[in-house]
């Protein structure tokens, strides 16, 4: 499996940003092997307009400016290998509570 999916900074972009722990988690309750798993900082943006204009809308505590900050924009590239014929375990079906099963790793050369 190969991967490249937004984990910060992607305010106004699809439904969801991925942490780490979403990666971790497959590896482990589908016994991946790890080939690579980096986060990329790949630029920075100015807070979107449509934050800006959600916050004027809807906060209870908006004070009326944001500051011209920018925030990160960091991806998550995954490479995994499938080690086993069992049938997929999607996130769903994970336990919620924290789990000590180890994450195969590819040797680095």
């Amino acid at each position: 499996m190969l991967d490249i999916l937004p984990s910060v900074g992607f305010m106004t972009h699809g439904l969801v940003e991925y942490p780490l722990r979403v990666f971790w988690t497959l590896c482990r309750f589908n016994e991946y092997e790890v080939l690579d798993l980096t986060v990329v900082h790949s630029s920075s943006t100015e807070i979107s307009s449509d934050v800006i204009g959600s916050n004027q809308r809807f906060s209870r505590f908006w004070l009326g400016t944001l500051p011209k900050a920018t925030v990160p924009l960091m991806n998550i590239c995954a490479t995994l290998r499938k080690m086993n014929e069992r049938p997929f375990v999607v996130s769903l079906d994970f336990p919620m509570t924290p789990c000590a099963l180890p994450i195969r790793t590819a040797s680095k050369n």
